[in-house]
């Protein structure tokens, strides 16, 4: 438990260990702790996200964009990836090795984009990061044939030119007009609020403005919501109904060209429709058996609305209509050696010179 308190009336440090014994302890040190209760992020920050803001509003905007403009995230928000760095201490975590910049060896050279969209309504947000495709193909662990494979997945190359990759889907069954699968897709999942969470950002003192006499500061932010974020795997469902519908196109172009005998064909053809008549029979049973069960059951006529509802599947399917009807917005992705980063960071330190005191000792801390 913490409270707010002046730091010009501090209490003094406990009885029997003088405050230089603290201060030369290399392992516990007080730092003064503030809260930052009301961040003033001018700047919407997803930690390095921010929204395209385009030139000049024009009129036609639909209400839905006009809308999605003022849900614009002002808070800050943590994503937990999936994998970890090998680097954890570069500026560009979540970019291949030889996709990162190199100042040393390549001072020209530019970071590879990372595109990203989010749906305020629904709280989604989704990553495209690039691959490492012509090194992992010379280090056999890059397969360019099943990359193609995988790209017949993707949406149609409207989707995919908006979200920065210029794909070519003309005919998905065909690979010479398919690029390969060049980046790795993350989808967001939100994580149910179970506490208070908070970031915590420690600022060095006596750095900046030359005053040694500054001390360090640590300073709390409250977090709106956490995202963990997990590989994007929908492109396999779509390749599976495009091999499906493959396989039933390529079983009647067999049945027509193939030299059956007539009487082959008739009793193929009575089979089908016996085995039609059988369905359409069960159904029908079914649909009776179903109907009983509804009249005995429903009594009232908010029931009967309700029932139709379940039945409909419209309450239980809604976030996920909700979801595909929303129109995303495009972010722009900057890493943290950015001004915009940077910007963010500043902000994160509370103006507020109320010291954050906690209640508990750093003794029972340890001792937890």
């Amino acid at each position: 438990m913490a409270h707010e308190k002046r730091r010009e009336n501090l209490p003094p440090l406990s009885g029997s260990e003088s405050g230089s014994e603290e201060d030369d302890d290399p392992i516990v040190k007080r730092i003064p702790m503030f809260f930052n209760s009301t961040p003033d992020f001018s700047l919407p920050s997803f930690a390095h996200f921010k929204p395209v803001l385009e030139d000049e509003s024009t009129s036609n905007e639909s209400q839905q964009q006009q809308s999605a403009k003022n849900k614009r995230p002002k808070t800050l928000t943590l994503l937990q990836y999936p994998f970890k760095s090998q680097n954890p201490n570069s500026s560009h975590p979540l970019l291949p090795p030889s996709l990162r910049p190199d100042p040393i060896h390549n001072p020209q050279q530019q970071p590879a984009t990372i595109h990203a969209k989010y749906k305020p309504g629904v709280r989604s947000l989704k990553l495209d990061v690039p691959l490492e495709t012509k090194i992992g193909i010379n280090e056999n662990r890059f397969s360019d044939e099943r990359a193609r494979e995988y790209a017949k997945g993707l949406q149609d190359s409207k989707n995919n030119q908006s979200s920065g990759f210029n794909k070519k889907h003309h005919n998905p069954l065909n690979d010479d007009e398919c690029d390969p699968l060049d980046k790795m897709s993350l989808g967001s999942t939100l994580i149910p609020e179970q506490s208070n969470y908070a970031v915590g950002v420690l600022k060095r003192g006596g750095g900046e403005d030359g005053d040694e006499g500054e001390e360090d500061e640590l300073h709390i932010v409250p977090l709106d919501q956490l995202l963990q974020m997990r590989p994007n795997l929908d492109y396999l469902d779509q390749l599976d109904q495009i091999n499906s519908q493959a396989d039933k196109q390529a079983r009647r172009e067999q049945g027509l060209d193939s030299g059956d005998s007539e009487d082959g064909s008739e009793n193929e053809e009575v089979d089908e429709e016996a085995l039609k008549k059988k369905l359409l029979a069960k159904k029908k049973s079914e649909a009776n058996e179903a109907k009983a069960l509804q009249v005995s059951v429903v009594a009232s006529g908010d029931g009967d609305r309700v029932g139709a509802g379940l039945r409909s599947g419209g309450p239980l399917f809604a976030p996920l209509r909700a979801a595909e009807a929303e129109t995303p917005i495009n972010l722009i992705h900057y890493h943290s050696e950015t001004k915009e980063a940077e910007a963010i960071r500043q902000k994160m330190y509370s103006s507020n010179k109320r010291e954050l005191v906690s209640i508990s000792s750093w003794t029972e801390l340890l001792k937890v």
